[in-house]
């Protein structure tokens, strides 16, 4: 569980992922596994992902404080698994594998470059290109969306690159006007900003 506390939402291609990169030991497939998970309680089902919320949230922290190269390690499979997995026109919901992606790219890019609020803000184009690839532009709309209901995004970008204290919503601010920019950019050109 520990090692899938890095990532907030997963699903059993993520969870094979994971085992054959030998970053979870198990002997049996990923689907015992997920069934073997879901019986705990400890994760749930939502948009045909699973996910978690309190005690992820909890041993992620911990894993990160206590073994930051493993962290690490998770996170650069886990951003390379969302790029492929959208990169797949037929993956389900883009838009949230997107922000997923997103999130994993804020996690690696604060922890392990150092990095500062520009470098994050300059992936999210990249992003968004892969995200509208083969895809209605129009699921830029439903990222938007995701973003603004997903607090933990919002809480972790704000607090990570918080310029003195923690007071308002910039960083969140910023990104979201860089979205919403590369939307009215598709709108005007209907070309990949």
């Amino acid at each position: 569980m520990e090692t899938l506390s890095v990532v907030r939402r997963f699903n059993s291609r993520l969870l094979q992922n994971f085992i054959q990169n030998n970053l979870i030991k198990w002997e049996q497939s990923e689907i015992k596994l997920e069934d073997s998970l879901l019986q705990t309680y400890l994760v749930n089902r939502k948009d045909g992902f699973l996910q978690d919320d309190i005690s992820r949230r909890l041993l992620a922290i911990h894993l990160r404080r206590n073994d930051l190269d493993r962290f690490l390690r998770i996170c650069e499979q886990a951003i390379s698994f969302y790029e492929g997995r959208l990169n797949d026109p037929k993956s389900w919901r883009p838009d949230i594998i997107a922000v997923e992606l997103l999130f994993q790219k804020l996690l690696y890019i604060s922890y392990e470059e150092k990095g500062s609020k520009e470098d994050f803000l300059n992936t999210v184009t990249d992003i968004l290109n892969i995200l509208v690839s083969g895809r209605d532009s129009m699921i830029v709309m439903d990222f938007i969306q995701l973003l603004e209901e997903d607090w933990e995004f919002q809480f972790t970008l704000n607090y990570l690159f918080r310029e003195g204290n923690y007071k308002d919503n910039y960083p969140f601010n910023e990104l979201k006007k860089k979205v919403i920019d590369f939307s009215e950019k598709l709108k005007k050109g209907g070309q990949h900003a």
